[in-house]
């Protein structure tokens, strides 16, 4: 009889012989440097044997192919070997460094691929499914919906094992209260028999003993909004497993179905994470996971913005600010107090009070009503003051328009709007205009996709190797506008609840004037400007206000502490975001630490919030900070503040007689201690 196994002859050989992937005749191995993978090939799948980490283990019980389609194929349809090959990727400014091998399946009816990624230093592996139909269809040969069909499977049993799943909100617009945490999170101690199905969640984790697997779902879903054919993930006796294509539109919004496309149409791709099991350790391999799929890259999205909506209301209000005199005096205000980036929102491109300000038949030039000297005056003045600029659009305006104004003022970052990606073809159409205009422009420029929304957006786990995420508009005055108005506890919650999956490096975070925060009588709120900077600077701020209209006290608040942030902010940026202390609700005691565990140094960034009674806390650290570590206070709005860290290096005490106080404290072991940190 003849044997099931496949040699392996990996093509494309690799230029870097110390990439860690080994082959023999039916064996891939696969090691990131913080993960080792095994898989077994056969003419008929590829099989996961085990993933592994120093102590940690997970190995399956039995081989189980990680796709399933019984709605495509019948339990006879057998495949064929076709190939199997590998590819370096590096220098894709889309894409990080990574090895990629896939395998690809002949079936009757259509072709299979998978896909296995190897990033380096990623706690986990990236695996894709692709299909492509191998022979032209017959009218409803295809089921319309594959609800069925997974794109992931591991042969471990759940039963008896605990467990999470976790997801994030969007339409922020919407979510702006006490009662609307943009996280949410579920926990089991044991799973029944009976399993689970969870439909809502990114990402789910199932443990035991030493060791834990995280799925995560790399797909345009939020807990609020299904996005496309992002299916679920399914917990039953023996299997954990992941449903949802991607492929399927089941808005029945017309368009070529899958199947009738030419090429590989690829599915939502999976994240196998491998940690301990308990939930801090979860949510650091997420995170790290996170890092290496979307790196953090300095040169394109470190900065501070300011945009010239937040400060007029909505409509003609605040189009009126997209206008040369307000954003040539925009320029001058921010080079003083030191902010990178000036972004011209909605406005530019049409006359006042036009009917369709925003119609992609336009020209989407700088409208001459607005902009008398086009373009030319803002690239000359920004230039000279060294700040950096950038512009809204319709995302549905042509990418040729959008790289045209690129390239005539030198806008770097692109804000893109309205999107509702009713199908998988809108969305890649998205995505693939944001990629075209960001390699057209170089790898200094990048989009800002939001979560303002409920609509079918990116999400939270997609479509950010171009650039990062906006998350929420935030007013001040605006009684029309009260559901969106800036509340600083709120900020704070939002930003904590992120950084418990993600890191806060990949999202804008807004600042306002808090002096134009009032109570419903007029009493002014009681927060100092530096205290809503501090709830943001953990992400990239945005000053989603004109700042030429701030006081001069804000102006002279604002500046000394932006100063020190940037020198600072690189290094803020590396480390990986830990929330400390109680949930933000305006009453707490609440925090950040900021570790690099590379240096084991960090920083420390602790707030009392505005109407927390203890003047004194205590917090245990996510981290263990060193022994021979020394800390120092870089910036407070508090009198005297307090700071003692245990003995063990796992826990602080602090203080502070200030309410909507908040304290930035960097630690570094002694011997690696600088003298100065760098401008950036």
């Amino acid at each position: 009889m003849m044997s099931h196994n496949v040699p392996l002859q990996i093509e494309t050989p690799c230029s870097n012989p110390e990439r860690n992937v080994k082959t023999d005749t039916n064996r891939l191995q696969l090691d990131t440097g913080s993960i080792q993978g095994v898989w077994h090939v056969t003419k008929n799948g590829v099989y996961l044997q085990q993933l592994a980490a120093g102590e940690m283990c997970i190995t399956p019980y039995q081989a189980m192919l990680p796709w399933y389609l019984p709605d495509l194929l019948s339990a006879h349809d057998q495949p064929q070997f076709v190939e199997s090959s590998r590819f370096e990727v590096v220098n894709d400014p889309h894409q990080p460094d990574h090895e990629k091998i896939e395998f690809v399946f002949s079936y009757t009816k259509l072709d299979l691929r998978y896909q296995i990624w190897s990033i380096p230093d990623a706690p986990g592996f990236r695996t894709q499914v692709s299909l492509r139909c191998s022979h032209q269809p017959l009218k409803d040969e295809f089921p319309s919906w594959l609800g069925n069909s997974f794109v992931e499977r591991v042969a471990i049993d759940p039963v008896g094992a605990k467990g999470l799943a976790a997801g994030y909100y969007n339409d922020t617009q919407h979510r702006n209260y006490d009662h609307t945490p943009i996280l949410r999170t579920e926990r089991w101690e044991k799973l029944s028999e009976e399993g689970m199905c969870i439909d809502w969640s990114n990402l789910i984790s199932v443990g035991r003993e030493r060791s834990a697997l995280t799925l995560v779902k790399e797909s345009n879903r939020t807990v609020n909004q299904s996005g496309i054919d992002s299916g679920a993930f399914v917990l039953e006796p023996g299997s954990v497993g992941v449903t949802g294509l991607g492929l399927c539109d089941h808005t029945y919004s017309g368009g070529a179905a899958w199947h009738d496309l030419e090429g590989w149409q690829e599915a939502w791709a999976t994240w196998m994470i491998l940690s301990e099991p308990n939930e801090l350790a979860v949510q650091t391999a997420v995170k790290q996971m996170d890092r290496c799929r979307y790196p953090f890259r300095p040169e394109r999205d470190e900065m501070i913005v300011c945009n010239t909506w937040g400060s007029g209301g909505a409509g003609e209000g605040s189009r009126a600010a997209a206008c040369e005199s307000v954003v040539l005096k925009e320029l001058e205000s921010a080079a003083d107090l030191g902010i990178d980036l000036v972004q011209i929102d909605d406005g530019w491109q049409c006359e006042p009070e036009a009917e369709n300000p925003t119609c992609t038949t336009r020209d989407w030039q700088p409208h001459p009503s607005r902009w008398p000297n086009g373009w030319d005056l803002l690239k000359k003045r920004a230039s000279e003051l060294g700040v950096d600029l950038g512009l809204w659009f319709n995302w549905s305006v042509a990418v040729e328009k959008m790289i045209a104004n690129g390239k005539q003022a030198g806008f770097g970052r692109f804000k893109l709007d309205f999107l509702d990606a009713r199908n998988r073809a809108v969305l890649e159409q998205a995505l693939g205009k944001a990629k075209n205009l960001t390699r057209t422009l170089g790898p200094r420029s990048g989009v800002n996709w939001d979560c303002t929304e409920a609509m079918s957006r990116m999400g939270y786990f997609y479509g950010r190797e171009v650039g990062n995420l906006y998350l929420s508009n935030r007013s001040v005055g605006r009684p029309r506008l009260r559901h969106t108005e800036f509340k600083p506890h709120l900020q704070l919650r939002d930003t904590w609840h992120l950084a418990h999956y993600l890191n806060l490096n990949q999202f804008q975070l807004t600042v306002q004037d808090v002096a134009k925060l009032t109570d419903r009588e007029g009493k002014r709120s009681g927060y100092s400007h530096a205290y809503a900077f501090a709830t943001a600077m953990l992400g990239l701020p945005i000053l989603f206000q004109l700042t030429q209209m701030l006081e001069t006290e804000a102006r002279d608040e604002l500046r000394p502490f932006i100063k020190i942030y940037r020198q600072h902010r690189r290094a803020l940026h590396a480390g990986t975001v830990f929330p400390i202390g109680a949930m933000p609700n305006g009453k707490q005691w609440s925090g950040f630490q900021i570790h690099d565990r590379a240096t084991g140094t960090g920083y420390l960034l602790l707030f009392r919030e505005i109407g927390c009674d203890e003047s004194t806390c205590h917090m245990e650290l996510s981290e263990v900070i060193q022994p021979d570590s020394t800390w120092e206070l870089l910036y407070s709005n508090s009198t005297q503040p307090v700071l003692n860290i245990d003995a063990d290096g796992k826990a602080l005490a602090a203080s502070s007689e200030v309410t909507a106080s908040f304290s930035w404290y960097h630690y570094q072991r002694i011997a690696d201690r600088p003298s100065s940190f760098p401008q950036q």
